[in-house]
């Protein structure tokens, strides 16, 4: 197993997954406890997790063999933003197109209740948008999943981040990335991620 001070890592461990998860280990290290480095470390932890779940897609779909046919390549031309337009279309994507269901774990749960605090840093200035706190019901419950997964808590719907909150969202990052990867390398075992 490869150590680093807060870092281990599998050695049966995907390629993508180990170097997004080295670069998660610097951030961790580098992070400071002030509430604006909270912020910026959930935005950066959010958009890392993004551009690797959209490296396992392309690289499922270039070893897919779509390219062999000009049918399935005007077909993913026409597709393909739609593919890593969201999270519920990554997700599903991934479970229609190669059998990796990672949707509904506990871990794809965590993520999203990150990058509900991540649109609300980013889209809501610090706030929860119109969207998020729609129904009351709604927000409670990402009240809840906010400060039991990150440690954030709400007030008139702006979002307070605790000295914890850029660690959590690194963990949360960790796990999904160990659950992601080990559901790739089960379903696609081929697949060079």
């Amino acid at each position: 197993m490869l150590t680093g001070s807060t870092l281990q890592i599998p050695p049966s461990i995907g390629v993508l997954a180990e170097t997004r998860l080295r670069s998660l280990a610097v951030l961790a290290a580098d992070r400071s406890r002030l509430p604006e480095d909270q912020a910026q470390t959930v935005l950066t932890v959010v958009s890392s997790v993004e551009a690797y779940v959209d490296s396992i897609l392309r690289t499922l779909i270039a070893a897919s063999g779509y390219n062999q046919t000009a049918f399935f390549r005007a077909m993913l031309a026409e597709l393909e933003d739609k593919i890593y337009q969201s999270w519920a279309e990554r997700h599903s994507w991934l479970k229609k197109g190669f059998s990796v269901s990672i949707a509904g774990s506990a871990a794809a749960y965590d993520l999203l209740t990150l990058v509900d605090l991540r649109n609300a840093l980013f889209h809501g200035n610090g706030r929860l948008t119109e969207k998020q706190s729609g129904g009351t019901a709604a927000l409670i419950d990402l009240e809840h999943r906010l400060w039991r997964t990150l440690e954030v808590r709400t007030e008139n719907r702006v979002v307070h981040l605790a000295s914890s909150t850029g660690g959590r969202a690194v963990g949360v990052a960790r796990a999904y990335i160990f659950a992601l990867d080990t559901e790739v390398r089960l379903k696609q075992p081929g697949a060079r991620v």
